[in-house]
């Protein structure tokens, strides 16, 4: 470094923050402890992934159905289609009037998905861990159908111009793409050996 005598390197943590499931954590700042949900909320706060970036603000709506804002405006992304086994056979969206959420331009969304991380133990913890590695697996088509899904809608709008279009009960599933976890797994195999 220069000819310069280099320090040694030093680890002095002010603390340990550990979330242990349930909506309880330990921590220790300095000489403060603290255990629970409150230690729990700090926890959050600390190291939970941000929601929405700045700037990023749902579609502008002007129809008579609330949406919910701020804090409550959060988006689905897809949803996931199990067959009888509990094996994950489709992707797919759906209008914004099937869950109440806030909705967002695909491309907003998409500039989001590498903060989609489930780190809970709440409700379930290999569930959330599934959800999470299931948007990673199948990533190049989570961004298809967000886009599909606009398309879709800009479409319907267009043929329908008197209608509400996120309110209208005649458009339900917006997109949909048939998914094999095993066949996703040996195409992404072959991709990275070859």
């Amino acid at each position: 470094m220069d000819g310069k005598p280099t320090q040694p390197f030093r680890y002095r943590p002010i603390g340990l923050l550990v979330s242990i499931g349930h909506n309880k954590a330990v921590i220790q700042i300095y000489q403060m402890r603290m255990t629970g949900f409150l230690a729990w909320l700090l926890w959050r706060g600390i190291y939970r992934q941000p929601g929405m970036p700045d700037g990023i603000l749902p579609v502008a709506y002007t129809g008579e159905e609330p949406w919910p804002s701020g804090d409550q405006a959060l988006t689905h992304l897809v949803a996931i289609s199990m067959d009888s086994y509990g094996f994950p056979i489709g992707l797919f969206t759906t209008n914004r009037w099937v869950t109440g959420e806030a909705w967002y331009c695909a491309e907003d969304i998409i500039a989001m998905l590498n903060r989609f991380h489930i780190d809970h133990a709440y409700p379930s913890w290999p569930v959330n861990i599934w959800l999470t590695q299931i948007m990673v697996l199948f990533r190049p088509q989570v961004e298809w159908l967000l886009r599909e899904r606009d398309r879709i809608v800009k479409q319907w709008q267009s043929d329908h111009p008197d209608i509400d279009v996120y309110e209208d009960r005649n458009l339900e599933i917006t997109a949909y793409l048939a998914i094999n976890v095993e066949e996703q797994i040996r195409n992404m195999v072959e991709v990275m050996t070859d």
